[in-house]
């Protein structure tokens, strides 16, 4: 693979580096110590993969719409 390919998904880093209380993952990125650090040298499949978990995590946990809502 060329170097362009591993530089064309970016880093989903949002300048909120903090470790969750278990110290497993980046509250700002959700990614953890291990995927922040190798960032740069993963394959653009790695990165989707890891994106495609982030996003899934935090979907799961917003509120539906029912949740949200006043029912009264």
């Amino acid at each position: 693979m060329s170097s362009v390919a591993f530089a064309s998904i970016s880093s989903p880093c949002v300048q909120i580096c903090t470790l969750d209380a278990a110290g497993v993952a980046c509250l700002g990125c959700g990614r953890s110590i291990d995927e922040i650090s190798r960032w740069t040298i993963l394959t653009s499949a790695e990165k989707l993969e890891i994106l495609a978990r982030i996003f899934e995590q935090r979907s799961a946990s917003l509120p539906t719409l029912s949740e949200g809502t006043d029912q009264s």
